[in-house]
């Protein structure tokens, strides 16, 4: 699915690497392609392929696993820091619950024992899971990007707090109207709602992969449940984050208007 997806938006992504200054943002860019990649193929290989050390293969798939996932949260750690560019204090508290979250992936590197299968002892299987340490470690960057959502929302809304204030005179200040406009972001420019959605695309599916990965950890339901959404937790959220940062980076906006603000804001990532 991730190669499917590099093809599909491959002008974008020779666009990205070529036609574009190559800096921070797109170096992490491009890893986290990378990592996602690597990942799929190592645990591609580990349960097709002949395999004598099934351990070692073991730590190079838990390594893919946090090598992606840190990738991903990266890309939106670049995010709030471009939100937040004038505020070194929002900059280093969310730089350092990133560093936590990076720190804490390498539970993953205990959520099984890797041996060789029972019923083909040339091909290697996932031993004794430990559930636990993928529930912790998914669950933190769960929290990281809650807060990522919620402070990038609230930035949006006290910068264009003027735009606010005209949309109450005109439809209100009931409590619905401002909770529509705050989840559906109708007071913003077209840059910055485009933004708030994008980003709201993607917590939306981090919330309910994290969420369903965590549930199954729950101890009645059989360990070997616990691999099934695993694949699709790194791919989908592979995709979805790579999206969402090439819509700002290449300035893909929804609609036509175009605020000075967001010109200055893609300068940032």
């Amino acid at each position: 699915m991730v190669v499917w997806d590099i093809l599909t938006n491959i002008d974008d992504e020779i666009e990205l690497y070529f036609e574009r200054e190559l800096g921070i943002p797109t170096v992490a860019y491009m890893f986290c392609r990378i990592s996602s990649v690597f990942y799929a193929l190592v645990q591609t290989l580990y349960v097709v392929l002949d395999i004598s050390n099934c351990a070692r293969l073991e730590i190079i798939l838990a390594l893919g696993v946090a090598a992606s996932t840190n990738s991903i949260s990266f890309l939106f750690l670049l995010r709030v820091r471009a939100i937040f560019h004038e505020s070194r204090e929002a900059q280093i508290f969310f730089a350092t619950f990133w560093l936590i979250s990076a720190a804490c992936s390498a539970l993953f590197f205990k959520f099984s024992d890797g041996e060789h299968s029972i019923t083909n002892p040339q091909k290697c299987t996932f031993g004794k899971i430990h559930p636990i340490f993928s529930s912790v470690a998914s669950g933190l960057f769960l929290v990281f990007d809650t807060m990522v959502y919620l402070a990038i929302s609230f930035r949006l809304f006290r910068i264009f707090q003027f735009e606010r204030n005209l949309e109450n005179i005109v439809l209100g200040t009931g409590l619905h109207n401002k909770a529509s406009s705050f989840f559906t972001g109708r007071c913003l420019p077209a840059f910055s709602r485009s933004f708030l959605r994008d980003g709201q695309l993607f917590y939306t599916m981090s919330f309910f992969l994290t969420v369903q990965i965590i549930v199954l950890d729950i101890p009645p339901i059989p360990s070997q449940y616990n691999l099934i959404p695993d694949p699709l937790y790194h791919v989908l959220l592979n995709i979805l984050a790579c999206y969402v940062f090439r819509n700002v980076k290449l300035g893909k906006i929804r609609e036509q208007s175009l605020s000075i603000s967001s010109i200055h804001f893609r300068s940032q990532i």
